[in-house]
């Protein structure tokens, strides 16, 4: 069976495709491949408004289990950190949907959300973030 190998840009890391996210490494061995994903800062109630956060969702697909952290911003301080893990889907399935929530309170005008996948063992897929929130005071 042929392999599709994906190359790092600014870097000497090569990734095969279909087999799992692994970092070949010097020596011709592989480690777990890991993974961080930033959010924009987003500002629901304008630059200059107001709002109160309660928690961050996150709905991701798997194939063979997952090690995930979750690490939320408000204002350029860090207000909640949650880690997340769970093994293969259940028997019969090649894959599985999970739906996690980080719960917090905190006022303040920009939010950031940031993923680190721990250790991939396989296929894994951020299908959707939010933050849930109210907003204070609309401005702009």
């Amino acid at each position: 069976m042929p392999y599709t190998y994906f190359g790092e840009r600014a870097g000497a890391r090569i990734l095969c495709y279909g087999v799992g996210r692994r970092q070949l490494q010097r020596d011709g061995t592989y480690a777990a491949y890991d993974a961080y994903v930033e959010t924009w800062g987003n500002y629901p109630s304008g630059h200059a408004g107001k709002s109160v956060f309660r928690s961050i969702d996150l709905t991701m697909r798997h194939k063979a289990g997952y090690n995930i952290t979750v690490n939320v911003t408000v204002d350029r301080v860090n207000v909640a950190q949650q880690s997340f893990s769970g093994g293969p889907p259940p028997r019969g399935n090649t894959e599985e949907e999970v739906d996690m929530r980080v719960p917090f309170k905190k006022k303040g005008k920009r939010i950031v959300a940031t993923v680190t996948i721990d250790s991939q063992y396989g296929e894994t897929e951020i299908i959707n973030m939010s933050a849930s929130g109210k907003a204070l005071r609309l401005v702009g």
